[in-house]
């Protein structure tokens, strides 16, 4: 049987990174968070011995936690150009609304008073909305936070199913990687020694092309579409999201959006426009 080329098993160790990722934020981190709150007895469960104080905490963690996967999923879906951080804000907000329930059958089961705050001085609407989020403010606050942690550390994006859930390799390993994989031929025969062949960005420029890698940019004279189909014999996974633009997905680092106008961003800090022609594609590709 033959050996699985570099490139490939770079990805394959990017995606069981990912995996295991994705089961320490949803699993190991709630049940780390519901333990610690339950033995101290936070809250409402200080009315509690502390074996149903931690059971009425892992209650309400938990299915909170889960809850607001599956919102922020939902929202990524509907909204994918809103901003990180916009995002993992909103799914816990949301969340808020559908968990009052839980939260008064969870205390009538362990035997609690309910009973919200008023907040009559902020007047309507925040008097209305203000009693729901007060439950809620612990994952309102710890899940855009730890989110936002994920993906700076480990380049992981804790809203993806556990089936696309990858990490992606920091750019000098995939280079590295790659590079056993491609021939000095068609464009990488033409790109200088210094900036390596870890290709992040490809740029039109009439009869030349802008090569962006991790280490640095060349112009060479050749056609963005044979440029294109020599990344994919190359194995680096990329997209075309305008006329004269070629990503590869793994330098995508954000994106933001100026009225209908949407904007990549690389590691390296070079903005890459996004056609409306090109926008299914790239949803296709990376969800965004």
């Amino acid at each position: 049987m033959a050996a699985a080329a570099p490139h490939e098993e770079a990805e394959a160790l990017a995606r069981r990174n990912g995996r295991l990722l994705w089961l320490i934020f949803w699993l190991a981190l709630p049940l780390f968070i519901g333990l610690l709150l339950g033995w101290s007895q936070a809250g409402s469960a200080k009315q509690l011995g502390r074996f149903d104080a931690l059971l009425f905490v892992l209650s309400g963690v938990l299915p909170s936690w889960w809850l607001y996967g599956l919102i922020g999923g939902a929202l990524k879906r509907l909204w994918p150009a809103l901003a990180r951080p916009a995002l993992l804000l909103l799914a816990p907000t949301m969340s808020s609304f559908l968990l009052e329930p839980l939260y008064i059958g969870r205390k009538m089961l362990f035997g609690l008073p309910h009973g919200n705050m008023r907040y009559e001085q902020f007047g309507e609407p925040l008097a209305t909305i203000l009693p729901f989020l007060q439950g809620n403010l612990l994952g309102i606050i710890n899940f855009p936070v730890m989110g936002l942690f994920f993906f700076l550390m480990f380049r992981f994006d804790v809203l993806c199913w556990p089936g696309s859930a990858r990490v992606a390799a920091p750019a000098s390993d995939m280079g590295a990687a790659r590079l056993p994989a491609m021939a000095d031929t068609g464009v990488f025969g033409r790109l200088p020694a210094r900036i390596g062949r870890d290709v992040q960005v490809l740029v039109a420029a009439e009869h030349y092309l802008r090569v962006v890698t991790a280490a640095g940019e060349a112009m060479v004279l050749y056609r963005l579409g044979d440029a294109i189909r020599d990344m994919a014999a190359a194995g680096i996974d990329g997209v075309q999201v305008h006329r004269s633009y070629w990503i590869a997905t793994a330098a995508i680092a954000g994106h933001r959006r100026e009225g209908s106008r949407l904007t990549l961003e690389t590691p390296g800090g070079l903005s890459v426009p996004v056609s409306r022609s090109y926008r299914q594609a790239l949803k296709a590709r990376t969800g965004l």
